[in-house]
């Protein structure tokens, strides 16, 4: 699987300026079938694959050249069927020592 824009993956954001994480199944419309946005952080990936083969090239869009200390942390695993404890897995993993998430 590609990450996000051709950032290293990483399990564990410490020390990193920024962390994205995917989050396909936070609170599904039908409990127990994934979420209509599911494949979204697969389709964010796949559609910025291009973006990792310039990172020397200037940035008109964010004025200058892509950040360093990006990291992909990956998505959470999520289940449909337990929306509440999905969204306490994900709430969990904002509070991080010296990371903003």
């Amino acid at each position: 699987m590609p990450t996000f824009a051709g950032y290293p993956a990483s399990a564990d954001p410490r020390g990193a300026a920024i962390a994205l994480l995917g989050v396909p199944d936070a609170t599904p419309y039908t409990p127990g079938r994934p979420s209509h946005s599911a494949g979204a952080p697969a389709a964010m990936r796949a559609a910025l694959t291009g973006y990792a083969t310039t990172p020397d090239h200037y940035d008109f869009d964010i004025g200058g050249f892509r950040p360093s200390g990006v990291v992909d942390c990956g998505d959470l695993v999520g289940d449909p069927s337990d929306p509440p404890g999905t969204r306490e897995r994900s709430h969990g993993l904002l509070v991080v020592p010296n990371i903003s998430l």
